[in-house]
């Protein structure tokens, strides 16, 4: 495995770490309120059509608003003179990283795209970024998925190469199997990599998000 990428993950965590205990005005610290707005995401997605597409993307986004809002380490675009990489979602530095999300009643399947893109569009088959992943899946008490504790893995690219072959069904070519991605994270933890955490997802119940009624501090200028 490249000592390179454990340690550019090892950097990640620290500097992860540093920005989810920044201490929040409303919620305790950074952590604590990302972790309440995405039970609400949750919440106001379950039970409708594409809930896990749309909630997976919200959490995406809400993620790298609080990154970006308590450092100026995670960037969207790669740096210049950093060659792009196909399946990057954002960078730590120069360091290309890919977001997944397993939602409390998530099967664990990930996949590095969940669509069949045409012959001669983007493929996404392969890694090339390590992976980043958020999850607040309901606890198990046996199976694959009683050794998973809720929390924020880094998963190195080697990890991700070594121990996971893809699989295939009518929507995507790059599906990861729950049992590749326990794997992962299992790995991921026994090299420090992991930030644990405790989801309840009941704080988000009878609760939205509204744009509508977002205050006039929600609106913010991003200019490139």
């Amino acid at each position: 495995m490249g000592c390179s990428h454990i340690e550019e993950c090892r950097q990640v965590i620290h500097e992860l770490r540093r920005v989810l205990e920044l201490p929040h005005s409303t919620e305790g610290t950074y952590l604590s309120r990302f972790l309440f707005l995405t039970a609400v995401l949750q919440s106001q997605n379950s039970g409708t059509k594409g809930a896990g597409l749309t909630g997976g993307v919200q959490q995406e986004n809400l993620w790298f608003e609080m990154l970006s809002d308590g450092s100026t380490q995670f960037v969207r675009k790669p740096p210049q003179g950093v060659r792009p990489t196909k399946d990057h979602d954002y960078y730590f530095n120069t360091y290309p990283l890919s977001h997944k999300t397993i939602g409390y009643r998530g099967s664990g399947s990930l996949a590095l795209a969940w669509s069949k893109n045409p012959p001669g569009g983007l493929q996404r088959n392969e890694f090339e970024s390590s992976m980043v992943i958020v999850c607040t899946r309901k606890p198990n008490l046996r199976g694959r998925w009683s050794t998973i504790g809720n929390g924020i893995y880094i998963i190195p690219l080697p990890i991700l190469k070594e121990g996971v072959v893809f699989q295939s069904n009518n929507k995507s070519d790059s599906i990861i199997s729950a049992d590749h991605v326990v794997t992962c994270m299992l790995t991921a933890a026994t090299h420090g990599l992991r930030i644990p955490f405790k989801f309840d997802p009941t704080v988000g119940r009878y609760r939205v998000m509204s744009l509508w009624h977002a205050g006039s501090d929600a609106i913010r200028e991003i200019r490139p």
